[in-house]
């Protein structure tokens, strides 16, 4: 696999779901570079405002779908 390029990656993760959680901060730890997490339950305007200065977003848990349409 060739170097990979930092990237500000954004973790919407569910409340309360460490599982989830996790398995996103693997992937994008993987991905290397900052690693934003925010959770679901955050107002909209924040998950949206955070969703546009970030390279990648990751959704974690069915509560995620929702803000992350948003983003």
């Amino acid at each position: 696999m060739g170097t990979l390029i930092p990237v500000s990656c954004l973790i919407v993760a569910s409340p309360q779901k460490t599982g989830h959680r996790r398995q996103a901060e693997a992937i994008a730890q993987h991905l290397g570079g900052r690693v934003d997490i925010i959770e679901a339950a955050e107002r909209s305007d924040v998950i949206e405002e955070a969703a546009a200065s970030a390279r990648v977003v990751i959704g974690a848990g069915r509560q995620s779908i929702g803000p992350l349409r948003i983003a």
